[in-house]
């Protein structure tokens, strides 16, 4: 499994459609732990998200994204975790250990609620 964490200044990117890195996370089949830092191309969201296709990446861990890169994301990947904030080994750990959708590691504003309304804004996964 290869996840994506966008990251700037060691916290996670607070903005995906601007994002210029991310930490590639790779978990092999022993559970063996790889982890590398990548840049994004600059430009439109359809490059970043066509780079970390390209890559083979499933999961990708960012903060608050456009409505339109959250689709063209969720089409391209297993799963998305947006608006999500904090330092970005924290979540990553958190993500490896299956914890990530604590409110913990929600952007301002979106502890009150649950993580998952606020990662979609409420709309239906389609």
């Amino acid at each position: 499994m290869k996840a994506a964490f966008t990251t700037w200044r060691n916290r996670i990117a607070p903005v995906f459609d601007v994002a210029g890195e991310v930490v590639l996370v790779e978990v092999d089949q022993e559970n063996n732990v790889v982890s590398t830092l990548m840049s994004l191309p600059v430009g439109p969201v359809e490059a970043k998200v066509q780079r970390l296709s390209e890559q083979g990446v499933k999961v990708l861990v960012c903060g608050a994204m456009s409505r339109a890169a959250q689709k063209l994301a969720q089409s391209e990947m297993v799963e998305v975790y947006s608006f999500v904030a904090g330092d970005t080994n924290c979540v990553i750990e958190a993500w490896l250990q299956g914890c990530l959708a604590q409110t913990d590691f929600a952007m301002p504003g979106c502890a009150h609620r649950r993580h998952r309304r606020c990662r979609y804004r409420g709309e239906n996964r389609q």
